[in-house]
């Protein structure tokens, strides 16, 4: 509730609305449903978004490689999702004070190692374009070696800051 009192004043200080109704929306738009709707409805967006510009402005054999080479990253988000969030969406709600803390960082270091393995494979897959061993366009898996440890964390730190709520 410390949180949201600065909202709370700044709001009811303006007369329009009472305190207590201020307080009552709030924590419905942080506690209801409404907040991972709009947090969805932003991140699906952007990657509908994403995707129509590749397809337009790059034509559709760099939208067809950059969909492939997104499938893996979807591919290591489910894993890091199953292995490392999931997991910790359950168990942090166990520890308090410092065991939660020392919790968080053995998740981050999870992360780190997966983000690590991630690059390493992507790297060799950029690194085979260029050699011509394989076939993908080299700028897509540029782009995507770029993106993916950003979408990635992303999505870690999403997943950690609902097991904080």
């Amino acid at each position: 509730m410390s949180q949201t009192r600065p909202v709370t004043r700044a709001i009811a200080k303006t007369g329009l609305i009472a305190a207590d109704k201020v307080r009552a929306i709030w924590g419905r738009v942080c506690n209801g449903p409404i907040l991972p709707l709009v947090d969805q409805g932003v991140v699906s967006g952007a990657s509908f978004v994403t995707s129509v510009l590749i397809g337009r402005y790059c034509g559709p054999e760099a939208l067809g490689v950059y969909a492939l080479l997104w499938s893996i990253v979807l591919l290591v988000r489910g894993v890091q999702g199953d292995l490392i969030s999931s997991p910790y969406m359950i168990y942090s709600r166990r520890y308090e004070g410092r065991e939660l803390a020392e919790y968080t960082g053995s998740v981050v270091l999870h992360q780190f190692t997966l983000l690590a393995f991630t690059l390493l494979a992507l790297s060799l897959m950029i690194a085979g374009s260029f050699l011509g061993i394989v076939r993908e366009s080299l700028s897509t898996g540029a782009i995507i070696l770029f993106a993916a440890p950003t979408f990635l964390m992303r999505e870690f730190v999403r997943r950690i800051s609902y097991a904080q709520l």
